[in-house]
């Protein structure tokens, strides 16, 4: 041994000694640098790899013996990876003795030298062997060790749990084996890159293994791993955004020709997993986004429009798609359950990220922008639903006129921003582009989005900048990736210059036809916006529908390719009416539409608040959505019967899981009501509550908005804020 291999050792020792008490046992663990008592010389199994980024994988664990009278061995004797503060995740014939007693083991964690003075050394607390392990020499080959107190240092890795097979991807493996067979050890971690095959092609690699397995390396061989990396990783993703997919169980030497590295499949014992550690897992739902920026109160509004309560899921994904915290949540039968996003571990002002829910559960996230740092006065507010992953292109119009009439508030600034997350497990493109109001195509940039990652990119108001509007356009490079993707608008009419109105479009996929909420309340201009997003010039056909029902508004135009139609609304519905506008297309797939509500102060022409709603589809089964009465909040709900003949409804509302209301009514054909569902003596809804809304057609079909109405002292609108039923 080395004078400089000596010196670490006693050091090491040292730090030992602050973790491991007078009761160490002093007999050997056997392990894989004692061929004569491992599981197997050609088991365990970096060759032809790199020198990993110092810190870069602080989920990499060193597992550690101690041998005789506490003395370590030559390095560490497997790899793990931390899979929750107090948990690492290894391969189970790391310990082929039964019998192991914990005390022997270290955990080393924030490493890069395999045994340094800089790190946290930690000792096992009780290490669980997989009950199928044995079986045969290489099925079930996995094992959990328990710390004897929470990492510090290290930083859990998220556990695939997916189960594809990820043939084709690069993966990483990492570790301080051995750099060739039987060769020496490196100082310093090393990673190697290393394509995922099917087992297929490495078949007779996986003779008499009885549990799923995935296989990685060359047909050439020249790149693996090799003995003393057993136990340890095999990733996908970046450095700030891994997944664990597998864990080095064993192959024939060490990147020989014709040979494949075989990882234990971690997907598969999830199961196994959860008997023992509460780790945070990826649920199969709908995704949203929290903002903390602006100073805005983020609410998870989790729905369950079900008979039965039921457990949801609810994970904080940070900008580069980590989960930092993952709740559970009980959201009794046909009920809502809110969730502050601001309290959960994770959540960070100035920072962004996503929300996740499980399937079982649905529902929006509510952003209410406080003016100060009270809950007396508010900029704005806003809900987007959750959604389900989107695939191929997506779309939303930008616009950065400011809508005010004051000649005071023309100069300012109307930001439009889109997210984009990326939400497969390794980098994608996407392609941006933007056309203006004519069609005509202003830019085209391609984005390199990291696994799980969101950016946000300005969205019109830089290029092409003011008084502007026009198409954005989101294509990633395969159209089988999954990604989510939404538009926000803010802008001011204040002096202060503080933003002050805003609301959101989520990216979607076009429509042959649709329904458009319209109408002229309070001191409000309403617009109905069209856009072609095809190549193709289309002719639209555009009715408006009164509160009685009575079509006020007949015309078919023509619009051409991705351009835009804008009809001032307002110009029809007298004040205070209320209808719907219906549209279709002669090309199939080609549109998309909203209508946008502008609340004005008829004093000097400032906005008070800004409202879109998207097009919507008519439904003839049942509908859900929610009312919310905190804040003062006036809660109307606008129900429109979109079919030729009258509609019975029947309406449902819940308060924290109690039903306190059923309606029923029967509505003209192609009529539209609006019910104050803060009409306290009516509905039995209360102050400061919130609850369900269900919506049945018995016949006929409807289109349902329930909308959040605060006023200032002035009586002006602090915000509307919509969201569909659906």
């Amino acid at each position: 041994m080395s004078l400089l291999k000596s010196f670490k050792l006693i050091i090491i020792l040292a730090l030992l000694n602050l973790v491991v008490t007078s009761s160490v046992r002093t007999e050997n663990i056997s392990n894989e640098y004692d061929n004569s008592n491992s599981v197997a010389s050609k088991d365990s199994r970096i060759v032809g790899g790199y020198e990993a980024k110092p810190l870069s994988r602080l989920f990499m664990t060193a597992i550690i013996q101690l041998g005789e009278e506490g003395i370590v061995n030559n390095g560490p004797i497997c790899g793990g990876s931390l899979i929750s503060s107090t948990w690492v995740l290894t391969a189970a014939h790391c310990f082929p003795n039964s019998n192991i007693d914990p005390d022997n083991i270290i955990l080393g964690l924030g490493l890069h030298e395999s045994l340094s003075e800089n790190g946290e050394y930690i000792r096992a607390k009780r290490i669980i062997i997989h009950p199928g392990y044995g079986i045969d020499r290489h099925s079930f080959d996995i094992a959990l060790i328990e710390l004897s107190r929470p990492s510090k240092v290290g930083r859990p890795i998220m556990m695939d749990s997916t189960g594809y097979s990820f043939v084709g991807t690069n993966a990483y493996a990492m570790g301080w084996g051995v750099l060739y067979e039987s060769g020496p050890q490196p100082e310093f971690l090393r990673e190697v890159i290393l394509p995922v095959v099917s087992n297929n092609t490495c078949s007779r690699d996986l003779t008499g293994v009885n549990s799923p397995t995935i296989c990685a390396g060359y047909t050439n061989g020249g790149k693996d791993t090799c003995q003393g990396d057993s136990g340890g990783p095999l990733v996908i993703g970046n450095s700030v955004n891994a997944f664990l997919i597998g864990i080095t169980s064993y192959g024939e030497g060490c990147a020989r020709a014709g040979n494949y590295g075989v990882y234990t499949k971690v997907s598969y014992y999830l199961d196994w997993i959860g008997e023992y550690v509460d780790y945070p897992t990826e649920v199969n739902g709908q995704f949203g986004l929290w903002n903390g920026y602006l100073n805005m109160i983020n609410i998870a509004e989790l729905q369950n429009p079900t008979n039965s309560d039921v457990v949801g899921q609810i994970n904080v994904l940070d900008s580069n798609g980590l989960i930092v915290s993952s709740s559970r949540v009980t959201v009794p039968a046909n009920s809502q359950t809110d969730i502050i996003l601001n309290d959960l571990l994770g959540f960070e002002p100035n920072q962004y990220g996503v929300v996740q829910i499980s399937s079982n559960i649905t529902g929006r996230i509510f952003y209410y922008k406080l003016t100060l740092e009270s809950y007396a006065d508010f900029d704005f507010a806003f809900g987007i639903p959750f959604s389900w992953a989107n695939n191929g292109t997506s779309y939303a119009s930008f616009n950065t006129y400011q809508p005010s009439s004051n000649f005071n508030d023309s100069g300012n600034l109307v930001p439009n921003w889109l997210s984009v997350v990326n939400l497969e497990l390794s980098e994608k493109d996407f392609t941006v582009r933007k056309f203006n109001q004519s069609g005509a195509l202003i830019s085209s940039l391609t984005y390199k989005i990291k696994a799980r990652s969101r950016i946000d990119i300005e969205a019109g108001h830089i290029l092409p900048g003011k008084n502007a509007v026009g198409l954005i356009e989101v294509t990633p490079a395969s159209s089988s990736t999954r990604y989510i993707s939404q538009l926000v608008r803010y802008g001011n009419s204040s002096a202060e210059g503080r933003l002050d109105f805003a609301f959101p479009l989520v990216t979607k996929k076009p429509e042959k036809d649709g329904i458009v909420t319209l109408g002229s309340t309070e001191d409000s201009q309403n617009w109905l916006e069209l856009i072609n997003i095809t190549n193709n010039t289309i002719t639209t056909p555009v009715k408006f529908y009164s509160t009685d029902g009575s079509l006020i508004f007949d015309q078919i135009y023509t619009i051409a390719p991705k351009s835009q139609l804008h009809l001032n609304a307002s110009n029809y519905y007298p004040k205070d009416h209320i209808g719907y506008a219906e549209f279709s297309s002669s090309h199939a797939n080609s549109i998309i539409a909203q209508g946008m509500y502008y609340f004005k102060d008829s004093t000097n022409g400032s906005i008070t608040a800004i409202a879109g709603l998207q097009s919507q589809s008519p439904s003839s089964s049942t509908i859900n959505g929610s009312y919310n009465l905190f804040l003062s909040m006036e809660s109307p709900l606008i129900i429109h019967n979109t079919s030729n003949i009258s509609s019975t409804l029947d309406l449902e509302l819940d308060r924290y899981g109690t039903t306190i209301g059923e309606f029923t009514g029967t509505m003209k054909p192609n009529s539209t009501v609006m019910l104050m569902l803060n009409d306290f003596e009516f509905y039995n809804t209360l102050e400061d509550s919130y609850g369900s809304i269900k919506l049945i057609p018995k016949q006929g079909s409807v289109v349902a908005n329930s909308l959040r109405l605060r006023r200032g002292p002035d009586n002006l609108p602090q915000f509307v804020a919509p969201s569909a039923l659906k």
